[in-house]
């Protein structure tokens, strides 16, 4: 079963433009790969469309809403080589509830000793703000940059988008677990090793945390846009043939370690780049079969 590399460019570019006016992220680096051992050039695009066809309701419990979005990245190199992660065009269903509730507690500033014995007879802040918990369906296209693996899946996971505690400056990071069905489209692995092209179950998940200096000091100042990031990604293959689990082929992990320096606002406005960083990347996304590391140098605009 054969899919057009032009059909998922296409599906690529109508989730980018999902949105019209909103512009994607497109990251430039330069990265050595255990693979060739050589710095090429690599472009990413990146894109999370505006939440649309939104609906709030309040629970009995706690307010919760439903939106559409779509989202997508493409990846690929120049020169040579192959890129780390896969590329996708995806649309989401979502359901998000708030685990949070406001203080019944209206703070008052203190300015006398009345005001001292007041606060402190009166009862505790009862307000909390745990972050989001999303329940989000999804249709998705998948490919590697060569287009030789590409698999078309649909299915469903639990999300927890978290925010910072007010006890703590330290963020917590975001989760995320899905359980979806995979239909190869077109799989030279797969043939090779041969595998059938049935649908299958599978289960994916990551964890994402980014932490910025910012959130600890208020200074030097210089050091304040640094921020780091760890995004980690695990997916397992159910119900696999047995040839193709032998080879380990049911299994993947990716991860990805960057420092990176937000630009200031001038440089924003006029120069469009975000953010530069540096970063180390390790594993393989299911679109390869390879194992690869790569350290990148690179730039993010818009």
């Amino acid at each position: 079963m054969k899919l057009s590399r032009h059909l998922f460019v296409v599906t690529c570019i109508a989730a980018v433009q999902a949105r019209a006016g909103n512009w994607p992220s497109v990251g430039v680096d330069l990265f050595h790969s255990d693979s060739d051992g050589d710095f090429r050039p690599a472009l990413s695009l990146k894109y999370n469309s505006p939440q649309f066809a939104e609906s709030s309701h309040s629970g009995s419990l706690l307010p919760w809403e439903m939106y559409g979005s779509a989202k997508g990245e493409l990846h690929a190199t120049v020169g040579g080589g192959v890129a780390m992660q896969q590329s996708y065009a995806e649309a989401n269903w979502v359901a998000a509830m708030d685990i949070k509730k406001e203080s019944s507690i209206q703070e008052k500033p203190v300015t006398s000793p009345a005001d001292i014995m007041a606060r402190a007879s009166s009862p505790k802040n009862d307000g909390f703000n745990f972050g989001a918990l999303e329940f989000r369906g999804h249709a998705r296209a998948e490919t590697d940059q060569k287009f030789d693996n590409a698999n078309l899946t649909g299915g469903a996971g639990l999300h927890y988008d978290t925010t910072m505690y007010a006890e703590s400056k330290l963020v917590p990071p975001r989760l995320g677990v899905m359980y979806e069905y995979v239909q190869p489209v077109e799989s030279d692995a797969r043939d090779a090793a041969g595998a059938s092209d049935d649908p299958y179950p599978r289960v994916r998940a990551y964890v994402l945390w980014r932490q910025s200096v910012s959130d600890f000091t208020d200074g030097p100042a210089i050091l304040l846009p640094l921020a780091l990031e760890i995004h980690y990604k695990y997916t397992h293959e159910l119900d696999s043939p047995d040839q193709w689990r032998s080879a380990h082929n049911n299994r993947a992990d990716w991860t990805s370690v960057r420092l990176i320096y937000r630009m200031p606002k001038d440089v924003r406005e006029h120069w469009l780049i975000s953010e530069a960083y540096v970063g180390y990347a390790t594993g393989r996304e299911m679109t390869s079969l390879e194992n690869d590391q790569q350290v990148l140098v690179g730039v993010t605009a818009w």
